[in-house]
């Protein structure tokens, strides 16, 4: 099993510059990040991934991630996290007071530009599983003259790799 909280670290290097999570996103706990892999996780799940994993509202999933698997979970996080940053980040700010003046500017367009990388990854990581999910599937060859002839089709013979007159599978 995994617990999303031990991906709380790998989240927080994931939107900020390591050492500097806490300065940046002052008001977000643990919890928070906690909360936001798990949402992750289910965005992952709605994606076509981890199909037969299951996470508690505790955030525990079960079987265990493997490291690409939660290295996943922390990108989407990461897309969620800085598309609601920036949603909600104010560019421009302006007190004025007794003839004093302050202006400050946040650059929104660096958190943009990594925002526009992560999702790019992400398509990549969703269009490389969905090639090869087409990959594997498995093609069954019936042969149409041999079901005229014998009037015999069995599912279940097509099931186990097809069936053979001369009593081989292939």
């Amino acid at each position: 099993m995994t617990d999303l909280a031990d991906l709380v670290e790998p989240l927080k290097r994931e939107v900020a510059v390591p050492g500097t999570f806490s300065t940046v996103f002052p008001d977000t706990t643990d919890q928070d990040l906690t909360d936001s892999l798990l949402d992750a996780f289910a965005q992952a799940q709605l994606d076509g991934f981890f199909g037969t994993s299951a996470a508690t509202d505790d955030g525990i999933v079960t079987p265990d991630l493997s490291r690409g698997a939660a290295g996943l979970v922390v990108i989407y996080a990461g897309i969620r996290f800085l598309t609601t940053d920036l949603l909600n980040r104010k560019s421009h700010t302006r007190y004025e007071a007794n003839g004093a003046v302050f202006e400050q500017d946040t650059g929104t367009s660096m958190l943009v530009e990594a925002l526009k990388g992560l999702r790019a990854k992400k398509d990549s990581i969703v269009a490389l599983a969905a090639a090869s999910a087409r990959a594997s599937v498995g093609t069954t060859v019936v042969d149409g003259y041999f079901i005229k002839a014998t009037d015999f089709y069995s599912r279940e013979m097509l099931a186990i790799g097809g069936y053979n007159p001369l009593g081989w599978h292939h």
